[in-house]
């Protein structure tokens, strides 16, 4: 597993990127309005992108499985949309179960579980302790119901997207591929909220939009295609069960600490919460080094 010595690179370019930049510029966006607008612009820029780059690389063709999840991927992060304009901070405490579910598809389908020492199966202990325990401690400032219908529609269907996304990785799917069908579908999903959901942000339509709006959403395109592509490379080169993890202590912590502090949805965290975060991020630690160990020789 020499050639895998870096698998922490692509973890670090995703964390940086999807839960650092893209929460920043998403929180700027989810709320304005013509949301379902936006988000439909989105998708058909990452699809623009990938099928382009597909086709220049050799790597256009069609896969049912990747449109049909890439689809419901669509309509998911429409929900997911709606959670961050209600709060970044807590949106990003509660979206765990996603991680779980792909990681318990990914030890019985593909058998990952023999790839986890003692080190790194302390760690991903840590960070699954580390995520319950901020979701229980926000779940007792009386969060409002419909933040939790939102977080619960897309956790379970991203759940079965992120597998997806380690299945194919797993099986060597040519990365602009995944991509160009993953995009595809969800922009035709995201025309279908456009054409048939009445938003209540909508009252405007995209020709009155400005500069800056195409702009944005272009800038949070890219974003986002880019975070996918790290993420495919992240889990070709290491088990789901070692990567998802520390996406999700990352995914609770950083962009918490944007939505505290840049976004001042809070004042602080207690110290409670900073004990958890802390217990999440020695989570991280001990799977870096563990899993260190198994790629190394």
């Amino acid at each position: 597993m020499k050639d895998h010595a870096f698998w922490w690179v692509p973890i670090v370019l995703f964390v940086l990127v999807a839960h650092g930049i893209g929460k920043i510029v998403q929180k700027n966006i989810v709320g304005k309005v013509g949301r379902t607008q936006r988000l439909f612009l989105q998708f058909l820029f990452c699809a623009i992108f990938a099928s382009g780059l597909a086709v220049f690389g050799g790597q256009f063709a069609f896969n049912g499985i990747v449109v049909m999840v890439g689809m419901l991927n669509g309509f998911a992060c429409y929900f997911h949309w709606r959670a961050i304009h209600s709060s970044l901070s807590k949106t990003s405490i509660f979206t765990f179960a996603d991680d779980i579910i792909a990681m318990a598809l990914s030890y019985a389908i593909l058998g990952e579980g023999k790839i986890i020492n003692t080190q790194s199966g302390v760690g991903i202990i840590f960070c699954l302790l580390a995520a319950i325990l901020l979701g229980i401690r926000a779940l007792r400032h009386d969060e409002s119901l419909q933040l939790f219908i939102y977080i619960g529609i897309y956790s379970v269907i991203w759940g079965f997207a992120i597998f997806c996304q380690k299945y194919f990785a797993f099986k060597e799917m040519p990365v602009l591929q995944f991509l160009a069908n993953w995009y595809v579908a969800s922009a035709v999903s995201a025309s279908i909220l456009l054409l048939f959901y009445k938003d209540q942000t909508v009252s405007n339509k995209m020709s009155a939009f400005r500069v800056r709006d195409y702009a944005e959403i272009l800038f949070l395109s890219a974003v986002i295609f880019l975070s996918l592509g790290m993420a495919f490379w992240a889990y070709s080169l290491s088990p789901q069960t070692i990567v998802q993890p520390i996406f999700l202590v990352s995914e609770a912590v950083v962009p918490t600490l944007i939505g505290l502090f840049f976004f001042r949805e809070s004042s602080k965290l207690d110290r409670a919460e900073w004990l958890y975060a802390s217990i999440g991020i020695l989570g991280v630690i001990l799977i870096a080094v563990g899993y260190s160990r198994i790629a190394s020789n």
